[in-house]
């Protein structure tokens, strides 16, 4: 595995047998078993838990020139993650336009899992909510 650090954030990358490049970022493991291992995987654009076991009897010798294609692979994922946590950022407050009793939520509210996005109000923060006149749920507490 090769050690790739971007923006002080420190990531592993390899080549699998199978999976082609694979990254390994240690904040992805929060809720992984002990004996597995979540791993981005290059090709796919996608993460996957895997048993720790399977993924290091397939791993392969990273050559010179295999270099490049993983510290590459690396930066996009690290761009994938800083543009999905600075969207969940600033996307912080929401409501529907079809809301009779005019009420905000968090975006990660239950109650706006299916809303249309045609139909979702963003709001910077409660402030603006509030001057617009919905109050908060009652669920989320936002």
């Amino acid at each position: 595995m090769l050690r790739v650090v971007v923006d002080q954030n420190v990531y592993w990358a390899g080549l699998h047998d199978a999976l082609g490049v694979i990254v390994y970022d240690k904040r992805t493991q929060k809720n992984v078993p002990s004996d597995c291992v979540c791993l981005y995987i290059h090709v796919e654009r996608s993460m996957k838990t895997f048993a720790k076991t399977v993924v290091r009897s397939k791993l392969s010798r990273i050559e010179p020139h295999d270099r490049e294609a993983l510290v590459e692979a690396v930066r996009l994922y690290h761009d994938s993650q800083v543009t999905r946590e600075s969207a969940s950022i600033r996307i912080q407050f929401v409501a529907t336009s079809e809301s009779v009793e005019r009420v905000f939520h968090r975006s990660t509210c239950g109650w706006m899992k299916h809303v249309p996005r045609s139909s979702l109000i963003i709001f910077s923060n409660k402030e603006a909510a509030m001057r617009r006149g919905y109050s908060p749920c009652k669920f989320c507490h936002p």
